[in-house]
């Protein structure tokens, strides 16, 4: 615990934070023209801002060897910090399922990046133990405490191993409990839930719930890459999702990933004054970032209607609607290495008549039950030599 005197708040502070930077592909290159002008928009609504928070989805390293693990592995160039520069970002969360990507040298070389351009960083270090420390600041006379989680993927720290700080209930309950009564304004921001699905699944429904009931004061979620709702849970704001900063993929253009919101609000001593939401258009039909009267207008209605979704039995309806529509898909990628077999097993259904219901009830209770998923889990961490995969172990 950070164990300076503390007096209590007295000031304004304004807040602003945003989602998934990646600037790779066209943005990439724009980087390295150092032609950031696409992005004035965003400079506008960000460059008076007390503290700008971004979530840096990619280490920025002029590493080659990537690590072996699911799913694509990001890197961005260590020039891409002046584009964070350019737009004020003063604090970097990187606490993501990409920022192991290129291993303990590529996540080294972004944090001295970082450092050098001072910008500050949380939610990663070189050991469990560091990766949990929050960012704490003082501004005008309010001390924020900003915790920065993620869930377990390929890029979590263990106690001997750098990575991300994995989420874990107990360790942000203990982490709450150690910094609430020196901090004025505790904000977690989260790194999890599921993919192009623009709502929190029932299990971070109910822990954003319990933690927000336990000395929160804003709640930020992050990853899913489209947008969500928001709603206040007692004193606390939890906003499900902001959807993409800054993320330019070729292929996707017209989708629910080119949207994204600017999160503002205004901390008065120690509370939340005000907050805003500034939609924006990204990388869509040109790299860049718009905002316009036009595009508010869009996404403020989607979200609306997002928000009257977001409530206790709303959320199991569209939970079931969502996995009935694709759990042939998870399951072919469960069962099915070949790519070419799943695709054919996908399209025609075959898969659910090949892989027996009684064999899917067995896998069903590896992932149902906290002890064999644990066995199952790390059996195959340790046959994959997943050493960075350790469980964490909360200590106090």
């Amino acid at each position: 615990m950070d164990s300076r005197q503390h007096n209590p708040a007295s000031g304004e502070v304004t807040v602003s934070i945003v989602g998934d930077f990646c600037p790779v592909n066209r943005v990439g290159k724009m980087v390295l023209q150092g032609q950031f002008d696409m992005f004035e928009d965003a400079r506008t609504a960000l460059i008076n801002r007390d503290l700008v928070i971004a979530n840096l989805e990619c280490p920025l390293t002029s590493e080659t060897q990537g690590i072996k693990k699911s799913g694509p592995n990001l890197k961005a160039q260590p020039r891409s910090v002046e584009l964070l520069n350019y737009l004020n970002v003063n604090v970097a969360a990187l606490a993501n399922n990409h920022i192991l990507d290129y291993g303990e040298p590529g996540l080294t070389e972004t944090i001295n990046i970082l450092a050098d351009n001072s910008i500050s960083w949380v939610g990663v270090g070189l050991n469990l133990e560091k990766a949990r420390k929050p960012f704490i600041q003082t501004i005008n006379g309010v001390r924020i405490c900003l915790l920065n989680v993620c869930e377990r993927e390929f890029s979590v720290a263990s106690a001997n191993n750098a990575g991300a700080n994995p989420f874990s209930i107990i360790s942000v309950l203990q982490d709450i409990e150690s910094y609430r009564e020196d901090s004025d304004f505790m904000i977690l921001l989260y790194h999890g839930g599921v993919e192009s699905y623009g709502l929190p699944t029932p299990d971070i429904y109910k822990n954003f719930v319990f933690l927000a009931e336990r000395g929160l004061d804003v709640i930020v979620c992050n990853h899913q890459h489209v947008l969500s709702g928001y709603q206040k849970i007692g004193s606390c704001h939890v906003f499900f999702g902001l959807g993409n900063f800054i993320f330019d993929w070729p292929t996707i253009r017209n989708n629910p990933w080119n949207n994204g919101i600017i999160l503002n609000f205004t901390i008065e001593g120690k509370s939340l004054k005000d907050y805003s939401l500034i939609p924006y258009e990204q990388c869509n039909g040109e790299p860049g970032l718009i905002i316009s009267r036009e595009i508010e207008k869009r996404i403020l209605n989607e979200i609306d209607l997002i928000n009257t979704r977001i409530n206790d039995a709303s959320l199991l309806e569209e939970w079931k609607k969502f996995v009935h529509r694709n759990r042939t898909e998870l399951i072919a990628d469960l069962f099915v290495q070949n790519r070419y077999i799943k695709f054919l097993l996908k399209r025609t259904g075959l898969i659910n008549i090949l892989i027996k219901s009684q064999h899917q009830r067995k896998i069903y209770n590896y992932f149902n039950c906290a002890s064999l998923s644990e066995y199952a889990r790390d059996s195959l961490k340790y046959k994959l030599n997943i050493g960075h995969q350790d469980p964490p172990i909360c200590k106090s």
